[in-house]
């Protein structure tokens, strides 16, 4: 069927640089399967002792992170590192043939535009890069959503390509929130915040945002933790939730979920004790169906790999 048993067959995939340096030091996606009951989500990429992480595709190829690099795997072409020599990158987007990473050089984060078809690198509009840090990008169209951080406030920032418009979907003090943009796709965005204090993350929300309305709504939420938060063009999100009411806890029963526009929300796969994950992508196949693609974390050594849900829309 479908692009996703292609995707199986392309080398690389990456480590992140993101979920802040709050807790990247402990995440780890590993591949175990889940309860029965759920689906069984398929190995994508992992490979021992390389930590590959914030995978995300699209018809034309599949981007991720490795290590202190990020990769562009076209489907027909060997894979391309997208930062060069003397850069580190943590995060990529890909929308058709158009590719946006981070560049991390000199303490300065900014993203870089790729053209798959032509191999160049740009700029993107001026707005978009600022002498703060941006990172975890998304791609949809014209739309650009990504994560400025900065000493002060943590911002995620929704920004038109064509028309240079941007809009902040939410701003919180950086010393006191984890807050990170998740995906934007069609007319919708995601986004995840959770309270922080010394280190402890607690009150973790996932957020749908409307970008012709403007409506802002947290997702339905059953008194647990929620995060990384992907979405289709109907607007139901796929996100990771925990069984820990008061705080988030590594591999505390994490599953990933489904959540349309008001509608029921089901459960798509479990993941074992100890196994989590951070960066959920919906995908949506020619067929119709969606694929989810996601890191898996170890909790215990922080080893990573990319897996993915076949079906998620019916499982």
């Amino acid at each position: 069927m479908r692009r996703s048993l292609r995707v199986r067959s392309w080398r690389g995939v990456g480590q992140p640089w993101g979920w802040s340096a709050l807790v990247c030091a402990i995440l780890v996606l590993f591949g175990a399967s889940p309860a029965a009951a759920a689906a069984t989500p398929e190995k994508v990429r992992d490979r021992k002792g390389v930590n590959e992480l914030q995978p995300q595709m699209s018809e034309d190829g599949f981007v991720w992170s490795q290590g202190d690099n990020s990769f562009v795997k076209p489907e027909h072409d060997p894979r391309v590192r997208l930062n060069l020599a003397g850069s580190s990158s943590f995060f990529a987007a890909i929308d058709d043939t158009t590719v946006v990473y981070n560049v991390f050089k000199n303490k300065q984060a900014n993203l870089v535009m790729y053209d798959m078809r032509t191999g160049e690198r740009s700029s993107p509009p001026a707005g978009v890069n600022s002498n703060r840090f941006e990172e975890e990008p998304s791609l949809s169209g014209d739309w650009l959503l990504f994560t400025r951080l900065g000493p002060r406030r943590n911002k995620v920032v929704l920004f038109n390509l064509d028309t240079s418009e941007q809009r902040i979907l939410e701003s919180l003090r950086s010393k006191t929130h984890y807050l990170v943009s998740d995906q934007v796709n069609g007319d919708w965005a995601t986004y995840e915040s959770c309270d922080s204090d010394r280190g402890t993350l607690s009150n973790c929300q996932a957020y749908r945002y409307r970008i012709s309305t403007r409506d802002l709504a947290r997702i339905p939420n059953p008194d647990r933790q929620q995060y990384a938060a992907g979405i289709t063009k109907d607007g139901t999100a796929y996100l990771l939730s925990t069984g820990e009411s008061d705080h988030w806890e590594c591999g505390a029963g994490a599953t990933l979920v489904r959540q349309p526009v008001g509608g029921s929300r089901q459960v798509v796969a479990t993941l074992p004790t100890g196994i989590d994950s951070f960066n959920a992508f919906a995908f949506e196949e020619s067929d119709g169906s969606v694929t989810v693609l996601f890191d898996r974390i170890h909790c215990g050594n922080g080893a990573s790999g990319i897996y993915e849900v076949e079906d998620a829309d019916t499982a």
